[in-house]
């Protein structure tokens, strides 16, 4: 797929429910529309980065874990069609926290490796910190697989 096919698609997704989600005053995140808007540009920047770096496994902020989580968990088969969309195939998430296979070391290099993508093809780092997102800048214990 081309990268303006890739764009097209990244744009048209359709994550108000996800939005919902993350906003709720009944839910843990109670997001401000703010937060929400960078999370979610962040999120799709993390989604262009794999696009382009599909044999790398990244790891995220906790911030784009949380959108991340919140798409796959509001509708799962949404989710699998997206990525089918995007990428020919489902792009796995795995929790860190609950394997051996990626030591924190190494977690922590991956993470390095992601901003320095991030800074990369944006010309910005993901950890650009403003008052409303510094606490959920901070690594993820999740991580995407080639």
């Amino acid at each position: 797929m081309s990268t303006i096919t890739f764009l097209s698609q990244l744009n048209s997704l359709d994550l108000q429910a996800v939005a919902r989600k993350l906003m709720s005053s009944s839910d843990e995140y109670q997001w401000t529309e703010q937060q929400l808007e960078i999370a979610i540009l962040r999120y799709k920047m993390f989604l262009y980065v794999k696009y382009h770096y599909s044999h790398l496994k990244l790891v995220p902020t906790k911030e784009i874990d949380e959108v991340w989580h919140a798409h796959i968990l509001v509708d799962t088969e949404r989710y699998m069609q997206d990525c089918q969309n995007l990428y020919g195939y489902i792009l796995h998430h795995r929790d860190g926290s609950s394997t051996d296979e990626m030591p924190s070391q190494n977690q922590e290099t991956a993470f390095a490796v992601t901003q320095n993508l991030f800074e990369e093809l944006f010309g910005a780092g993901v950890l650009v910190v403003n008052s409303q997102t510094a606490s959920s800048l901070q690594i993820s214990a999740c991580m995407t697989l080639p």
